[in-house]
């Protein structure tokens, strides 16, 4: 891929039929259930991410030295698969982000379970030395607001351990959706969940063969919709996408809604249309929906709207600093973007100015390439640093952004 990526609209109708890839979250879900059930469960269609590829590798391979790359949910993971394999002994790492990024809550939880896991070089931090133990499964206490990743991956791993497991969650859970897809995939698979208000047992599981299809990406639906809230007029049609997913982000469309985008649930897929009725001043609460957060940013800036984003305390977290990275890219459109409290975001786009050319930073983030693509509508030029860097969740969307009658030039220095 080039050093940038520069984006022309063509002031065309966005009439495009698109190929979603599969749900990143779900394929990671599903790959460790393959794993820990001796590939008796099969998952169909996985996403060809680089977080979901990593993961693979890691699980098939059981190399010395393991490589997350930026994956947290890969990480996570696979950090509780390897440490429930018998025998393996290794190294996980990651990228230096990915080293900053919290880890030591799903330490500790393992290590209540007998895992025998190391710091190599800082405590709290990748990379970990991992020796490989029949765990056993007790009641454990884990943070649920740091990351919902490790309670998913505590609630995968449960099934599996012969006394199952039983986890009292402390404090309030982030990222709420992503946990219930969790319970709902393992509930589809046979498995007994109980829970009672912050308490959860899981009952050992006999796996039985079964096949998965993993779901297509709401998370990577969203840019299509707002392609379609910002062109002056647009048709879009999401293949394989259902608005009964077991996703979270699958409000995306009911979000939306606010912003000018119709959805329409169709037999092989959805309809997305443009209406042109939006609110005056859009209010959301990303909490449960953190991955969508830069989505509306930029979609707000777009439509020179103003807006109050809350719950965006994980987002410092995430491959990047999101929320510093959000203000630095939106204030080169003469947005006024301030932070009211911590996890807050106040936009004022209504002064916006788009008659320039725009070169947008990535931070090696794919959700900030992703999230500020469909500007592209909107913008006099629009150029993208480090496109490459989508790969990590939607290595096609490129080439599905030039169904839609924009054009991209590749620059390299």
């Amino acid at each position: 891929m080039p050093e940038i990526l520069e984006l022309i609209y063509t002031g065309l109708p966005i009439e495009a039929v698109i190929e979603l890839p599969g749900s990143k979250s779900l394929s990671n879900r599903i790959l460790m259930l393959e794993y820990l059930s001796g590939n008796i469960i099969k998952g169909r269609e996985h996403s060809d991410a680089d977080d979901t590829q990593n993961l693979r590798k890691i699980l098939t391979e059981l190399s010395p030295v393991s490589d997350a790359g930026e994956g947290g949910t890969t990480s996570r993971f696979a950090l509780t698969a390897l440490a429930a394999t018998q025998g393996y002994e290794g190294i996980l790492k990651g990228s230096y982000r990915l080293s900053q990024r919290p880890i030591s809550e799903l330490v500790d939880a393992l290590r209540q379970l007998g895992a025998d896991l190391t710091y190599l070089e800082k405590e709290n931090q990748l990379p970990i030395l991992i020796k490989g133990k029949q765990l056993k499964g007790k009641i454990i206490e884990i943070n649920g607001s740091i990351s919902s990743q490790f309670l998913s991956a505590l609630l995968i791993l449960g099934a599996s351990l012969p006394e199952g497991i039983e986890i009292s969650i402390i404090g309030n859970l982030v990222s709420k959706p992503y946990f219930e897809m969790t319970i709902k995939l393992l509930r589809q698979m046979g498995v007994e969940i109980n829970q009672e208000n912050q308490v959860i047992t899981i009952q050992s599981f006999r796996w039985t063969v079964q096949q998965v299809l993993v779901e297509k990406d709401w998370s990577s639906a969203s840019y299509w919709y707002s392609i379609v809230a910002l062109a002056p007029k647009a048709n879009v049609f999401l293949k394989g996408l259902n608005l009964a997913s077991l996703q979270g982000d699958r409000l995306t469309a009911n979000i939306f809604s606010l912003l000018g985008v119709a959805t329409k649930q169709q037999e092989e897929g959805i309809q997305l249309e443009k209406t042109n009725q939006c609110v005056d001043f859009f209010r959301f609460d990303c909490i449960d929906q953190p991955d969508i957060a830069q989505t509306l940013a930029v979609t707000l800036t777009g439509l020179r709207m103003r807006g109050h984003l809350t719950g965006l305390k994980t987002l410092r977290g995430k491959e990047t600093d999101r929320i510093e990275a959000l203000k630095h890219e939106l204030q080169k459109l003469n947005v006024t973007i301030t932070e009211p409290e911590e996890g807050e975001l106040y936009i004022d786009a209504r002064f916006a100015d788009f008659s320039k050319l725009v070169l947008i930073d990535t931070y090696n983030d794919h959700r900030m390439a992703l999230a500020f693509a469909p500007l592209v509508v909107k913008v006099y030029k629009l150029a993208i640093r480090n496109p490459k860097v989508i790969e990590k969740s939607y290595p096609n969307f490129w080439t599905e952004l030039r169904k839609s009658a924009i054009s991209l030039t590749e620059y390299e220095f």
